[in-house]
C-alpha cells in the first residue's frame, strides 16, 4: 500500500478522532479540522485529544471551519477550503473523512460541483429509558447515491446520528476506522464500496435499536395498565 501524504478529518468528533488514530500509519500526516476551540474540544472528548497529542503526525487546527470541497478535473477529490481568521485557504489532501455531524454542508458542497443531492431521512423515536422521551433519528443515505469525488467518505453522525441515540459513538466508530483501514489497503476506487457496506451496518444497528425502543414503550405501557385501578383488582384500588 503506498502511503498517503495527507489525510483531512472533518470534525474532531469521537468518529473523527477515532479514524485519526487508526490511519495514522497509512499517511505522512493527518489534520484534524474543527471549529471548535482547543479547549472545547478538550473538554468533550479529553482521553481522545490526549491520545492524538501523542501522536507526532496527527494535528488538530481548532477554530477552523470548512468551506467547500476541491476536485482535480477527473474528479479526484484535491482538498478544502478552510476559514480561520477570516482567512479562506485551500488546504490539499489525498484523502477527506467527513465527520462533522448530520448538521454538515457536505450534501450542499456535492451539489455545488455536480453531484446528486443526498437522500435524507428522519424517523421520530419514543424511548422509555432512563425516561420517556422522543428523539428524532436522521440519516444521509450516501450509500444509496450512485457516484462521489474518489478520496472522500463520511463517517459518524453525517451518515446518521444512531450511534448518538443508542449510546454506541465509540463502538460504531472503531467498526468505520477499521473499514477505513481495509479499504485504504485494497487501494483507491473503493470508496462506494465502503458506504454500501457502512450503509447495511447502520442499518441493521437502526433496525436493532428501533425493535428495542419498541419492546421497552410496550413493557413500560403493560406496566401502566396492570397498575390501574379496576373491579378485578381491588388491591390497586385507592382507599375511600
Amino acid at each position: 500500500m503506498k502511503q498517503l501524504k495527507t489525510i483531512i478529518i472533518i470534525g474532531g468528533s469521537i468518529s473523527g478522532m477515532t479514524a485519526a488514530l487508526a490511519l495514522q500509519g497509512v499517511a505522512q500526516q493527518l489534520i484534524i479540522l474543527e471549529k471548535q476551540s482547543r479547549a472545547a474540544l478538550q473538554a468533550q472528548h479529553p482521553h481522545y485529544v490526549t491520545a492524538i497529542d501523542q501522536q507526532a503526525n496527527i494535528f488538530i487546527r481548532d477554530e477552523t471551519s470548512v468551506q467547500g470541497l476541491a476536485l482535480r478535473c477527473y474528479g479526484d477529490i484535491s482538498g478544502v477550503y478552510v476559514q480561520n481568521n477570516n482567512n479562506l485557504t485551500f488546504l490539499q489532501a489525498d484523502m477527506v473523512i467527513n465527520a462533522s455531524g448530520t448538521d454538515s454542508k457536505m450534501a450542499l458542497w456535492l451539489q455545488c460541483v455536480g453531484y446528486e443531492a443526498v437522500k435524507t431521512e428522519q424517523e421520530t423515536l419514543v424511548l422509555s429509558h432512563p425516561r420517556t422521551r422522543t428523539m428524532t433519528l436522521t440519516s444521509h443515505r450516501y450509500d444509496t447515491m450512485s457516484e462521489l469525488p474518489q478520496g472522500l467518505y463520511m463517517i459518524g453522525n453525517t451518515l446518521s446520528n444512531i450511534a448518538k441515540i443508542a449510546n454506541r459513538q465509540a463502538d460504531i466508530a472503531s467498526i468505520e476506522a477499521q473499514m477505513l483501514k481495509n479499504c485504504l489497503v485494497k487501494g483507491s476506487g473503493c470508496n462506494m464500496q465502503f458506504h454500501k457496506q457502512l450503509g447495511r451496518i447502520i442499518g441493521l444497528i437502526i433496525k436493532e435499536y428501533r425493535a428495542i425502543a419498541h419492546q421497552s414503550i410496550t413493557r413500560e405501557r403493560h406496566f401502566e395498565t396492570i397498575q390501574q385501578p379496576t373491579a378485578d383488582n381491588p388491591a390497586l384500588q385507592s382507599s375511600s
